[in-house]
C-alpha cells in the first residue's frame, strides 16, 4: 500500500504474517537493516535534536559520549538557559543515543537525569494561550 504522505513509510497490507526467508546472511542483514530504518520517521526531528545537543555542549568542549553527570548537567543548563520548551524531549533523546551507543545509564546518571528533568518542569508554566480568531459577521 502507498504511503500516506510524501516521504512516509509504505503501509503494510492487512493480512496474516508468514515466516520470511532468512536462509542467507544477506537476507538476515537486510531484515535487520529494514528494522533499524523503521525506527525513526523520515522527518528531521531526531537529527535536529541531535544537532542541538552537539551545539549546546560545544561551548563546554565536552565529548557527547560517554555521558557523565557533568555533561548531563551542562546540557540541562544550556537547555534551561535557552528556554527550550522541548528540553525534556531533547534530554531524553540524549539518553536514548547514549544507550544505543552502548552506554547504559547507571543509578548515578539516572539520578542526575531525573534531577535535570525536574528542573525543566519548575516554573515552566502552561503553554501560551492562542490568539482569538476574528470572525466576520455576515451582513
Amino acid at each position: 500500500m502507498p504511503a500516506l504522505r510524501v516521504g512516509g513509510p509504505a503501509r503494510i497490507a492487512y493480512g496474516h504474517g508468514s515466516p520470511p526467508d532468512l536462509s542467507t546472511p544477506e537476507l538476515r542483514n537486510r531484515a535487520l537493516a529494514d528494522l533499524e530504518a523503521g525506527t525513526y520517521s523520515a522527518s528531521n526531528t531526531v537529527q535536529a535534536r541531535r544537532a542541538s545537543i552537539a551545539r549546546l555542549l560545544a561551548p563546554w568542549s565536552v565529548h557527547l559520549f560517554p555521558a557523565t553527570p557533568a555533561s548531563l548537567k551542562m546540557l540541562g543548563a544550556a537547555l534551561k538557559a535557552g528556554h527550550y520548551r522541548s528540553a525534556a524531549t531533547t534530554l531524553s533523546q540524549y539518553k536514548v543515543d547514549c544507550e544505543r551507543a552502548g552506554q547504559a545509564f547507571d543509578s548515578s546518571l539516572l539520578r542526575v537525569y531525573t534531577d535535570v528533568a525536574r528542573s525543566f518542569r519548575r516554573g515552566l508554566g502552561p503553554c501560551a494561550p492562542g490568539e482569538a480568531v476574528a470572525f466576520r459577521t455576515p451582513g
